[in-house]
């Protein structure tokens, strides 16, 4: 999916900018793969190794919680953009040091249709998201 407009685009950067869910690292992790997406032009994902990652995949939980202040997808849904933002936790045992991923998907509900959507996988750059300039 593709085609959102610019106001659609900013509206949803300064929703993510101004999160009471989310620290700053988190914020500007999420914005910098708004940015690797193309302005949700395509679905992409990136692997967290460094210990950070757990402080932004719980951001973006909180962001989607019910318990949050206006849950990340009512904002999407208000604003018409079919996107899911997801984080999670991969490994963490005794063979195997924790990642973590973020993801945006272009679909807005679990089925086929997710299953079938193709996800780039973008190299995780910890320095460009600490770059990432909030908006105002």
């Amino acid at each position: 999916m593709s085609g959102y407009s610019e106001s659609q685009i900013e509206a949803l950067k300064a929703y993510v900018a101004t999160s009471g869910d989310a620290s700053e690292i988190c914020k500007k992790a999420v914005l910098w793969l708004i940015d690797q997406s193309g302005n949700l032009s395509k679905a992409v994902r990136t692997k967290i190794t460094d210990q950070i990652g757990e402080e932004i995949t719980r951001g973006i939980g909180d962001m989607n919680s019910c318990g949050g202040t206006i849950p990340l997808g009512s904002f999407l849904a208000e604003q018409e953009i079919e996107a899911y933002f997801s984080s999670c936790t991969t490994g963490k045992n005794d063979q195997e040091e924790a990642t973590w991923e973020m993801e945006i998907s272009l679909q807005s509900t679990w089925g086929e249709e997710y299953r079938a959507q193709e996800i780039e996988e973008i190299p995780f750059d910890l320095e460009a998201i600490k770059a990432v300039v909030l908006p105002a």
